[in-house]
């Protein structure tokens, strides 16, 4: 059925190859991030980004949900946001990440 729409409907085919080439776009910016970016410059631009979504310094997030978000392991990431709480940027408990520093976080995740 597939591949009769595709041979069939030129409109079809565009909106298939339109997607994947979206998809495909993303994969590769997501690529470059990983390849590219320091894990703690990711791990603060991921901060910042859910912090200015939910409009609050106060996170309910897990390590591994920030782990997902970045591209690595969660054990890196506990790592990663320890450094982060000896440098002042933010707080820990269970479950929680509070920010503490977002200016310092905003400059960290700028540098490459």
């Amino acid at each position: 059925l597939f591949e009769r729409a595709m041979a069939a409907s030129d409109a079809f085919r565009r909106f298939v190859f339109a997607r994947f080439a979206t998809r495909l776009g993303e994969m590769m910016r997501l690529l470059e991030t990983i390849a590219f970016v320091r894990v703690d410059a990711r791990l603060a631009a991921a901060l910042c980004a859910r912090a200015g979504a939910a409009k609050t310094e106060n996170l309910a997030v897990t390590h591994q949900q920030l782990a997902e978000d970045v591209g690595t392991a969660r054990e890196v990431v506990s790592r990663q946001l320890e450094g982060f709480r000896r440098d002042g940027l933010v707080t820990l408990r269970r479950g929680r990440i509070d920010i503490l520093d977002r200016p310092g976080l905003t400059t960290l995740a700028g540098v490459t």
